[in-house]
């Protein structure tokens, strides 16, 4: 068994798969280090496939992948129905041959999920289980096709072992997809975090590896694979039918380096792109008694205000260009200006507030779980509130102070 997540928005597709294969009858661990997703890219439309179920066969042999990439080998021009098609129908043959060498029936399921003329869909191949929520206790002796297509709001499917991945978590991924819906790079993390908490649920029974692969893709084919940096993965790319090189031994021949990560791109039109915002500040005639002001700083690249209090003090956080998943949290004071604080928050902040005493209360999610970085100073972790920053002593860094 393993752990796949899928999420549909209008923008992307993102899709993470754990890389952990264990014994059904021991439950003991075979690897950590199988891949279960195959990246595909057709003239017409692209996506991806993985799977939950049977990880290899023979036991001592072949990843499923391998087989998903011999069974689409030379599929050239193929549209979406054909790929659905040969997966359905290999796949059953397959599963019958391993039935008859075990004398029992594995419960088995691909997820295909694809841009199909930039509307995102969702194909659950399974002989158990569909998109809309069947799970049956036996399995069928074939194959069958359900789908889901994107309805306007953030979708998340969980496959493999669901009961890991809590209604809660489901929820908050959508949110969050809602919130930051052009912020790849943050939805990709959160899969890989949800992945990561999910593998240390007792209802995971030890069945998900902690370390994971997300991959994201766009309407217009444009998207990015991040790998776990513990991993130890190949990738599998098929393009318009031909399989493409192994990119982990690519990168070895080089230097001995890893996989770690990869983009890719499509010969597809492009999807329209948003017209880009340039903002700018306007006093109109009418402006009288007030006074406009702009709160940046040369080194950020968006600068958000987040709260105020009576005296004036402002609250925010700022992005540098090329990082937008990073966030500095900045002070800004009458007559003074901004003067960023010493705290970093890799995955955004949250909850921001300040206080008419110029306390700053906060929560963060970082990357590691350890709470917010900083430069200097002192912090506490407050198990339910988060930190709470004392600013109130004086605006510059040396003197700033967390209680």
């Amino acid at each position: 068994m393993t752990l796949n997540i899928t999420l549909l928005t209008r923008q992307a597709i993102y899709q993470s798969a754990d890389f952990r294969l264990t014994d059904p009858d021991t439950n003991q661990l075979i690897t950590d280090s199988s891949t279960k997703v195959v990246d595909l890219q057709y003239p017409d439309w692209h996506g991806f496939v993985t799977y939950t179920g049977v990880g290899r066969w023979p036991r001592n042999g072949r990843d499923t992948s391998q087989w998903i990439v011999d069974w689409l080998q030379g599929t050239h021009d193929a549209q979406i129905d054909d790929i659905i098609d040969v997966l359905s129908a290999e796949g059953t043959k397959w599963l019958e041959s391993i039935r008859r060498a075990t004398g029992r029936r594995s419960k088995h399921t691909f997820v295909v999920a694809a841009f199909v003329n930039f509307e995102a869909q969702l194909v659950v191949i399974s002989n158990f289980e569909d998109c809309v929520g069947r799970n049956d206790r036996v399995a069928s002796d074939k194959l069958s096709i359900s789908w889901k297509r994107f309805r306007g709001r953030p979708d998340v499917t969980v496959t493999g072992r669901k009961r890991a991945v809590t209604r809660q978590q489901r929820r908050a991924l959508q949110r969050l997809a809602e919130q930051y819906s052009e912020d790849s790079g943050r939805l990709r993390h959160a899969l890989s975090r949800l992945n990561e908490t999910a593998a240390r649920s007792l209802l995971a029974s030890e069945t998900i590896s902690p370390e994971c692969t997300v991959l994201s893709i766009r309407a217009d084919g444009h998207g990015f694979q991040d790998v776990s940096e513990a991993s130890n993965i190949e990738p599998r790319f098929i393009m318009n039918g031909m399989v493409l090189p192994d990119l982990k031994q690519l990168v070895s021949s080089l230097g001995g380096g890893s996989f770690k990560g990869a983009s890719f791109a499509s010969s597809t039109p492009r999807q329209p792109d948003l017209k880009p915002c340039h903002p700018r500040i306007v006093n109109p005639s009418s402006s009288d008694g007030y006074e406009l002001v702009e709160l940046s700083d040369p080194e950020f690249e968006t600068s958000t205000a987040r709260a105020i209090n009576e005296k004036g003090l402002i609250l925010g956080a700022g992005t540098k260009e090329g990082n937008r998943g990073t966030y500095y949290v900045w002070l800004w004071m009458p007559g003074t200006g901004m003067t960023k604080l010493p705290l970093v928050c890799a995955s955004g902040s949250v909850a921001m507030g300040l206080n008419d005493s110029g306390q700053v209360a906060f929560s963060a999610a970082m990357s590691d779980g350890s709470g917010p970085t900083h430069a200097g100073g002192t912090e506490t972790r407050l198990s339910t509130l988060g930190p709470l920053v004392d600013v109130t002593a004086a605006p510059d860094r040396s003197t700033t102070k967390a209680s």
